[in-house]
């Protein structure tokens, strides 16, 4: 899927806590390789406040970017570039 046009254009973002509109505030969490957008809102849950509402975005195939940290950064940068659109639209919404 390393081709795709916008790899996490689609993805799925996970809530936890009082409605958006509801909450004092809001906490990004963002997983790392391998893991996945509910254990960081089981994470969040032990260390956000109640009234914070908590927000996680899943990654295409459990990463935000397809090759090694290591690599040329053009192998990973499509992907990269399209987490950060994620995230973006996330705060604006």
């Amino acid at each position: 899927m390393t081709g795709a046009p916008d790899p996490h254009g689609d993805a799925t973002v996970h809530f936890a806590g009082p409605r958006p509109e509801d909450a004092r505030a809001a906490v990004v969490l963002l997983h790392g390789r391998g893991a996945d957008a509910s254990g960081m809102l089981g994470l969040g849950e032990a260390i956000v406040p109640e009234d914070v509402v908590r927000v996680a975005p899943q990654a295409r195939d459990f990463s935000w970017y397809p090759d090694r940290f290591i690599a040329p950064l053009e192998r990973n940068q499509l992907w990269l570039d399209s987490a950060l659109c994620l995230i973006d639209r996330m705060l604006r919404d």
